[in-house]
């Protein structure tokens, strides 16, 4: 008697062999026989216990897949009415579709094809606002902390560090709390329309500065025309800081 368990079900074989008609070859094919059934039964399991194996089959393959620490992932369940043929070949498992807190996982066994559907959260750390800004506000390392939010709750492009937001400008409000993406923030404006700004032309040492009145809004580095105060002219100079355009 030959009994094996651990992989959800049972395999219970029985052998009669007369050791004075029954040679030695004969004894190893019989071996050899019983060695392939007990192979295959462990390889694959019964259709009882296959729907729910296939899940947990696609469930780790997700986990390598879409990868990261903090990830829960949830392959609902095959249709018990399902009967699916017998396939002596080892299952394949690809990855069919994703998109924000879904995916689509392909099982394959030789001509079989099985698509099971799943669901997964994953949890990155963000920047959010430490604080409510107000539209203008300029951000500063206080006006930033770093909060565990899901993935699928996050639009457009969001921040995983502070670099690349200090010294911004904000577009619009902002509460407490909320992830700090993109297009809430942009490079600050230096230079409003109607200031008086100082206008610097020269190089090599030379430096001849006047005043003018800027005639749009800019930023650093961005081209801006001025109306030089003197002359009454208007220039074109770039932004370099806070109130100054330099001329080419």
């Amino acid at each position: 008697m030959c009994f094996l368990s651990g992989t959800g079900f049972a395999l219970s074989i029985k052998t009669s062999m007369d050791r004075h008609s029954i040679g030695s070859v004969r004894q190893g094919d019989t071996m050899k026989r019983m060695l392939s059934v007990v192979l295959l039964v462990l390889a694959h399991p019964a259709q009882a216990d296959l729907n729910q194996w296939l899940q947990r089959q696609a469930e780790e393959f997700l986990k390598v897949e879409i990868g990261g620490d903090r990830l829960e992932v949830m392959v609902r369940p095959l249709d018990s009415r399902v009967k699916l043929p017998d396939c002596n070949e080892a299952w394949d498992f690809s990855l069919k579709a994703k998109s924000r807190g879904s995916a689509m996982v392909k099982a394959t066994c030789g001509v079989t094809q099985v698509h099971l559907s799943a669901t997964y959260s994953k949890s990155i750390d963000v920047v959010v606002a430490a604080r409510g800004l107000n539209r203008g506000d300029i951000v500063g390392a206080r006006d930033l902390r770093l909060e565990t939010v899901l993935e699928r709750e996050l639009r457009g492009s969001w921040h995983t560090d502070f670099d690349g937001l200090l010294g911004q400008q904000v577009k619009r409000n902002i509460r407490e709390g909320q992830p700090v993406i993109g297009r809430m923030v942009e490079l600050p404006t230096l230079v409003n329309r109607g200031d008086t700004v100082k206008l610097q032309a020269g190089s090599q040492g030379i430096q001849i500065t006047v005043m003018g009145t800027a005639l749009s809004d800019a930023v650093q580095g961005e081209q801006v025309s001025v109306k030089n105060l003197a002359s009454g002219r208007t220039v074109r100079g770039f932004v370099l800081a806070q109130g100054i355009v330099q001329m080419p």
